[in-house]
């Protein structure tokens, strides 16, 4: 890795082959993109390690930038990740860490491209897989997930994590048999989820919905000062699959409605 990043020129594309590359790699080459062959273009396996400041495609690949299982500390800032898939089977993902994060911090990356053809099988931007619900303090801040298009879900945002901060990611573009700006799932809960917003999410089949919630237990979400523009705001799921407590509910972005024109607001002015 190191002799092709010496080796490249501004500008340049840097094939990365499936394998494990022992050391530091730095990066000090402008605009240079990383490309994937085969499953991730990075794969994090330590703790400690930022993975900030890059490039990454994966044409006809899976994932973009993906953090195994069991970490701590980890931090994926400030990248660039576009073109991932179509893939097939398993589902496409900008962003991926699995189960067990410690202190993981997804901030300020851009999320672009990503497609999946098969049927079945969605795409989301970022995707933190947590079933056995073992993660903590994650942070998932000034994100940006745009054109995900797939033959059946488009997500911007999926989380199956207990303890975590959403806040103020940018999601659009989403098109799908259903689409969703941010989905929790598994093990969801405790969830601080403020300053969003999901728009242009659209499905073919189903309503896009701007945020879903699929299951866990959502006694201890807070949702604040998100801007939800699709059709459906927030879409709790079946009281099988959702715990639900108190909600305390505050708009917060009101306009008055003209009179005549059919309009109605609830909870607003």
């Amino acid at each position: 890795m190191d002799a092709a990043v010496d080796a490249a020129a501004p500008g340049d594309t840097v094939t990365v082959r499936p394998g494990t590359y022992a050391g530091d790699v730095v990066v000090d080459v402008a605009d240079l993109t990383f490309a994937g062959d085969g499953d991730a273009v990075v794969s994090v396996a330590a703790d400690g390690v930022t993975v900030a400041g890059l490039r990454v495609e994966n044409p006809g690949g899976l994932l973009g930038i993906k953090a195994r299982a069991g970490l701590s500390g980890v931090t994926i800032r400030e990248n660039r990740v576009s073109n991932v898939g179509p893939f097939g089977r398993l589902g496409v993902s900008g962003i991926i860490a699995a189960a067990g994060q410690d202190d993981l911090a997804v901030v300020g990356n851009s999320l672009s491209g990503l497609r999946e053809e098969a049927s079945g099988v969605a795409a989301q931007g970022i995707f933190l897989d947590d079933q056995s619900g073992t993660s903590a303090d994650v942070r998932i801040a000034g994100n940006e997930v745009s054109d995900v298009r797939t033959n059946f879900g488009a997500i911007g945002i999926l989380l199956q994590v207990a303890g975590a901060t959403v806040e103020n990611n940018r999601v659009r573009g989403l098109r799908g048999i259903f689409a969703q700006g941010a989905n929790f799932d598994g093990s969801a809960g405790d969830i601080r989820l403020a300053g969003n917003t999901f728009e242009d999410v659209s499905g073919s089949q189903f309503p896009g919905e701007g945020i879903k919630i699929d299951g866990g237990d959502v006694s201890a979400f807070t949702i604040t000062a998100n801007v939800l523009l699709a059709p459906v705001g927030i879409k709790n799921d079946t009281s099988e699959k959702v715990t639900v407590g108190a909600v305390d509910y505050t708009p917060w972005n009101v306009g008055r409605i003209g009179s005549g024109n059919g309009n109605t607001c609830r909870g607003g002015q």
